[in-house]
């Protein structure tokens, strides 16, 4: 699924960190789900599931590749 969240990547809002661990299909709706550590800027956190309504608000922390 493009324009979701990726395995491997770690995303950012605000002083929030999310790192995707896997993307999988829930099985009681079928609903795409990004699982993985959700951390705050103190380094606490927890394992937490994300849904296509929370996408937007994140923003990738990978360097963007350039044209050259």
């Amino acid at each position: 699924m493009t324009g979701f969240f990726a395995p491997g990547r770690t995303y950012q809002r605000g002083r929030w960190t999310f790192q995707c661990l896997a993307v999988e299909a829930a099985p009681w709706d079928g609903q795409q789900r990004a699982v993985g550590f959700l951390t705050w800027v103190d380094g606490t956190g927890t394992v937490h599931g994300m849904t296509a309504d929370d996408w937007g608000r994140w923003a990738d922390t990978a360097p963007q590749a350039t044209k050259g």
